[in-house]
């Protein structure tokens, strides 16, 4: 049996979860993300050792745009009223979920991402993307 236990956190964890937050590598930004009023559906998980808490992470729903596909007759003009339209219509749906971070998988050289930034209110998110792929865990099938 290992020493180390993984757990949902509980109230009584609170004080140690505030003190951790202090480290100055957290910003504001991502402690308010990861605060119950900004994501509703966060849920907090901690690993002990030993019954001392290690490390604990606030862990948020957010929904991504994996990739955009456009009509190919479409002008630039419609397409920019679309995704808007698009944005609009996912946040919806989004917000209704108790998610309130959408996402998307893009380069700053694509058109299509300054425009998200520039008139949709996207930000480009300063800290770099990693992913681990839970399907790589599933056995291969044959």
């Amino acid at each position: 049996m290992s020493e180390y236990t993984f757990r949902l956190c509980e109230q009584k964890d609170a004080a140690w979860m505030t003190k951790a937050l202090e480290n100055p590598q957290i910003g504001l930004k991502e402690v308010r993300a990861g605060s119950q009023e900004y994501s509703p559906s966060v849920f907090y998980v901690m690993v002990e050792r030993k019954g001392i808490p290690v490390v604990f992470a606030p862990i948020v729903t957010q929904w991504t745009f994996a990739h955009l596909g456009f009509s190919e007759e479409s002008s630039a003009d419609e397409r920019k009223i679309a995704l808007e339209k698009l944005v609009v219509g996912v946040a919806e749906k989004a917000f209704n979920a108790n998610v309130r971070i959408l996402t998307a998988l893009t380069l700053p050289e694509f058109p299509v991402a300054r425009f998200a930034v520039d008139q949709l209110g996207f930000e480009w998110e300063p800290r770099k993307l990693i992913y681990f792929d839970i399907n790589k865990l599933l056995p291969k099938q044959s």
